[in-house]
């Protein structure tokens, strides 16, 4: 059984977001997640596994697109450190915590 990676999650109020895993391989170069409809944003992808993704504009056609791409299928332990928030699922329940998070954040800071 593989190993359950840790992810920690950052939000910034702006819009901003990140989640890196501990292991990020700096070097290596960014790719581009097809299965987002926005190429804004960074991420790294290394055999197969997200390694970081960060700022892409989330919102409802993002979230669709997510849930049928098989690389937001791995089940990691997610942290959000401004909030303590710890649970384990999926990249893309990540990605639907994140945008609920930064869509509360949003509204709370206008």
């Amino acid at each position: 059984m593989a190993k359950i990676r840790t992810i920690t999650i950052s939000t910034y109020g702006n819009g901003a977001w990140e989640a890196t895993g501990n292991f990020v391989e700096w070097d290596t170069p960014d790719v581009v997640i097809e299965s987002l409809p926005s190429k804004m944003g960074l991420s790294q992808v290394v055999d197969g596994k997200i390694e970081y993704i960060m700022n892409f504009v989330l919102g409802k056609g993002a979230l669709e697109h997510i849930k049928e791409d098989p690389l937001f299928s791995e089940v990691c332990d997610f942290y959000h450190e401004d909030s303590g928030v710890k649970f384990r699922g999926t990249w893309a329940d990540a990605i639907r915590y994140i945008y609920r998070v930064s869509t509360e954040e949003a509204r709370s800071n206008p």
